[in-house]
């Protein structure tokens, strides 16, 4: 038997996610930056998963910028 949280009644592994969708939706209200931060990543998310198209050029413009890091040294592959 699962113990229970005695706030809300649901089972503790589900409860935990909860308050800290609570407090990080609270923290979003009240910061415009974070809510502007989460709006934005919002849309670009809905732009994207809604178009195979755009995601294919993101991931390609991705790759690009990953392989010119790697190859400046900016990046370095492997090793601790």
């Amino acid at each position: 038997m699962q113990s229970r949280n005695d706030e809300t009644g649901q089972p503790l592994v589900k409860a935990e996610p909860m308050k800290a969708h609570k407090a990080l939706v609270s923290l979003a209200k009240n910061y415009i930056k974070i809510d502007d931060l989460f709006t934005l990543v919002s849309n670009l998310v809905n732009v994207v998963g809604g178009s195979s198209k755009h995601r294919d050029f993101l991931r390609e413009k991705q790759a690009s910028k990953v392989i010119e890091a790697l190859d400046s040294g900016e990046f370095q592959v492997g090793g601790a």
